[in-house]
């Protein structure tokens, strides 16, 4: 199978490399593990690639359907031995996205196949690996058992057996390489990361990252979800509730009085590069700016690189779209439905595309502002609001309009401007 990739983020590193860009899948399948994963594309693509003859037997049983039709991941993980050496076969130097259709720490993947995937990365420091999961305590725990050293003699063991039967073959001159990385707790061509959409899966897996040993530790905040605090993260320390930076360090707790008491935490790393971006696909969810904001400004801040990847399929506009564009007094988005969002996630107003107005109309349909109210409660808090004339400029509610005009014309504009940094 051909393993190019034009993923944003990958490109980006391997241009910044001078490198080729690439996904490596040794390993495909998953389970949904949190909100994240309801649109998830890798099930739609594995959904749809069962049925291809030459590639289907891959992705054969991956998928079921839910009610509404969606596919999605049901658990069931394979390992294909025709892509595990890929990366042998590979001379040029890649950047390799890994296991871009799995969760490589997922629950039914075999520490073994795990195992595997480690000694091909080891076996082949002329690339850079570049991995994401959501079970991030599983990542630290097969990084960091059995006294502090992980699996790295299993891995040591595989990583040998793969010269002997794959490189002998393939590529003799590398057989007498010596495994000079083992012994340490990490790969130097390794990059470890864990995907989160809002405060409480960061707060979940953050810190098990940076418990875990990497060359370099990075976060994908991907479909954002929620506003996410990246220098704000909340660890449960036995009975304390500790919080820390994971930008720049730091640790505290809150006393009794609400203020912030300095305490010692653990020695662990920081975050080394943050990814962002909305949803694409059916039924995506539109992702607020400020909410992009807030981890750009962060990351510049702690002067840790900040990589925006898109808007998904929603656009943000700074009013509704109204009948004022061009010399017709057009709409500028006439086929797209709109949502009013406050910061906060929360949908307050819907407006149609040009057709559904008209048809709303013809149907006697109320056309006035209470027709197209979503949240009632967002209604309270928006009159109250408008009530208190001087909170309508600083606009505490957070409130915009955003469009669903498609992942292509949504674009990944922040702010009017490209935010593609990457880790050098």
């Amino acid at each position: 199978m051909a393993d190019t990739t034009t993923i944003e983020w990958v490109v980006s590193v391997a241009r910044s490399r001078e490198m080729r860009a690439a996904v490596w899948n040794p390993v495909r399948g998953c389970r949904p593990a949190s909100d994240g994963c309801l649109h998830c594309w890798a099930a739609a693509v594995a959904n749809m690639r069962q049925h291809n003859p030459l590639i289907g037997a891959r992705y054969q049983g991956l998928t079921t359907k839910t009610a509404d039709g969606r596919p999605v991941f049901n658990g069931t993980t394979r390992l294909t031995d025709d892509d595990l050496d890929l990366p042998l076969r590979t001379k040029k130097p890649t950047v390799y996205f890994v296991c871009s259709e799995a969760d490589l720490f997922g629950e039914s993947v075999r520490d073994e196949w795990i195992d595997r995937v480690f000694a091909v990365m080891a076996l082949c420091p002329q690339h850079l690996f570049i991995l994401l999961t959501k079970r991030a305590r599983r990542m630290r725990a097969y990084m960091t058992d059995d006294g502090g050293f992980g699996r790295w003699g299993y891995i040591e063991n595989r990583a040998k057996h793969i010269a002997r039967q794959v490189l002998l073959m393939r590529m003799g001159d590398l057989a007498g390489k010596t495994l000079a990385h083992y012994g340490q707790s990490n790969l130097p061509n390794v990059w470890m990361g864990v995907s989160v959409e809002n405060q409480a899966t960061a707060d979940e897996r953050i810190p098990e990252l940076l418990a875990t040993p990497a060359a370099l530790r990075w976060v994908s905040a991907e479909p954002l979800l929620g506003e996410v605090d990246l220098r704000r993260v909340h660890w449960r320390d036995g009975d304390d509730d500790i919080y820390f930076d994971a930008l720049a360090g730091g640790h505290w707790m809150i006393d009794s009085l609400g203020k912030e008491m300095s305490v010692d935490g653990p020695v662990w790393g920081r975050l080394d590069w943050v990814i962002a971006g909305g949803e694409s696909g059916l039924g995506a969810r539109p992702t607020p700016t400020d909410w992009a904001r807030t981890l750009r400004d962060q990351g510049a801040a702690a002067g840790v690189p900040f990589f925006f990847k898109q808007w998904g399929e929603w656009t943000p506009t700074g009013s509704v779209d109204t009948y004022s564009h061009g010399p017709k007094h057009e709409r500028a988005y006439p086929t797209a439905e709109g949502v009013l969002l406050f910061r906060d996630g929360r949908t307050y107003m819907r407006d149609f595309s040009v057709k559904e107005h008209g048809e709303r109309q013809r149907r006697g349909i109320a056309v006035n502002t209470a027709a197209v109210i979503v949240d009632k409660s967002a209604d309270r808090d928006f009159r109250r609001m408008i009530a208190d004339e001087k909170r309508i400029e600083d606009d505490p509610l957070g409130t915009q309009w955003m469009y669903r005009v498609g992942k292509k014309a949504a674009g990944h504009l922040l702010d009017g401007r490209e935010h593609r940094e990457v880790p050098r």
